[in-house]
């Protein structure tokens, strides 16, 4: 799993997809700090 993160993506599927789970990511992160 941590693999998958840390290798860059193979296809702009995989692009898209981890663009949006990062904003996912950054919002919740952010939603915590506050």
């Amino acid at each position: 799993m941590d693999e998958l993160w840390l290798r860059p993506p193979r296809n702009p599927a995989e692009m898209r997809g981890s663009d949006v789970l990062d904003k996912l990511f950054k919002i919740v992160i952010d939603f915590l700090k506050h």
